[in-house]
């Protein structure tokens, strides 16, 4: 297969990975609108006195305890300026941050040397864990898929730098996508760090491999050599 086929079937898969994410927010459809916190997140907005995005921001920051959670609080105060209080625009944007953080993951994949086959199948089981029903309708919830994308972003991010000639774009990247993580939604965090390790592992292994290799072949030149 050429590199045209190959790019062809990448995009052929990035496809039915969007379309098995639509497909599993179906059964969800009915339960598209504002479910319990989402409606106290929602009263601060309304009621804030300063309407700009900083604003909001900082109402939502002052009325619950989560500090630590920027990035959820500017996600809501965004959304919020641009849909107020119709919730189809929340699930659209949603619905986008799943299919993006399949897409990453199956890039992830591909760049660990893994089939497409396996790559996308990996992909699949996990954007359909059953554990993420609820970051499926639950508007307090979509900051686990901002964290999410930010995980495998930065691992992919990370795997680039590693065989990069100039990583440190990659490891620039890779560096911001840690403080998304943790500033986002805390509960990826440890994943990200334990894939990390193992992704470090994997290529100074690699590394190994090929240069014992290279010293192997180098070894039998020589001896090939007439004296």
């Amino acid at each position: 297969m050429n590199v045209t086929n190959f790019a062809d079937s990448k995009t052929a898969d990035g496809y039915i990975l969007v379309l098995i994410v639509v497909l599993s927010l179906i059964g969800y459809v009915n339960r598209l609108g504002f479910n319990t916190d989402d409606w106290a997140f929602l009263a601060g907005m309304k009621f804030s006195h300063n309407q700009s995005l900083i604003g909001l921001y900082n109402s939502l920051m002052g009325q619950h305890d989560f500090y630590f959670r920027p990035i959820q609080w500017f996600f809501l105060a965004g959304l919020y300026q641009l849909f107020g209080l119709n919730p189809t625009g929340y699930h659209v944007v949603n619905s986008a941050l799943l299919s993006f953080g399949a897409l990453l993951l199956y890039q992830l994949a591909i760049l660990w040397g893994q089939s497409r086959l396996l790559a996308i199948s990996i992909s699949a089981v996990f954007v359909l864990l059953p554990n993420y029903s609820t970051d499926r309708f639950w508007i307090a919830a979509f900051q686990a898929n901002i964290s999410m994308c930010f995980c495998f972003m930065g691992l992919y991010a990370q795997l680039k730098a590693f065989r990069a000639q100039r990583p440190l774009l990659w490891l620039l990247i890779a560096t911001l996508c840690v403080f998304g993580v943790s500033f986002s939604y805390e509960v990826f965090l440890p994943l990200f760090l334990l894939m990390a390790v193992l992704l470090c592992y994997f290529e100074v292994q690699t590394g190994l491999r090929r240069g014992d290799a290279a010293k192997a072949g180098a070894g039998v030149t020589c001896r090939g050599q007439p004296p």
